[in-house]
């Protein structure tokens, strides 16, 4: 069911109306999109350097590529751009993470020193509060 060296970015999110299912991914560090039906993955598409923008694919060259895939007359390219932008948002989030883990190897273990509470520094309170209508029992009891 899978595709060899296709590493998935985000989840398989359907065309409304259809019952297509698309996916972005990497394959070989390219942006890649692959087309599902069911549990069948009917066509992908590797872009070239050129059709990426940025971090992350042309989005009209996605819908461009589904709606000449997709064998549907008059599906919509407005919910094909819809499901694309989804999908490229969640790619690129995934993407950005993915590039901020750092494996255990690399990190160096570091002990803490313990600060004696005498170094501590505490904040000190400036001002004071003035308390109205409250009594408290010395006051109650000398007004009986």
């Amino acid at each position: 069911m899978t595709e060899r060296g296709f590493e998935p970015l985000s989840s398989q999110l359907g065309i409304p109306g259809t019952s297509y299912r698309l996916q972005l991914g990497l394959i070989n560090d390219k942006w890649a999109v692959r087309l599902l039906k069911g549990k069948n993955i009917l066509d992908s598409y590797v872009f070239k350097d050129e059709d990426v923008e940025g971090d992350f694919p042309n989005q009209n060259l996605i819908v461009g590529w589904v709606l000449r895939t997709v064998a549907i007359p008059n599906i919509n390219p407005h919910q094909v751009m819809k499901t694309t932008q989804a999908l490229t948002k969640q790619a690129v989030k995934k993407k950005a993470q993915k590039k901020e883990v750092v494996p255990l190897s690399d990190t160096k273990e570091v002990e803490l020193d313990k600060v004696p509470e005498s170094e501590l520094k505490r904040p000190q309170v400036q001002g004071w509060v003035k308390t109205e209508g409250t009594q408290t029992q010395e006051d109650l009891r000398k007004r009986d």
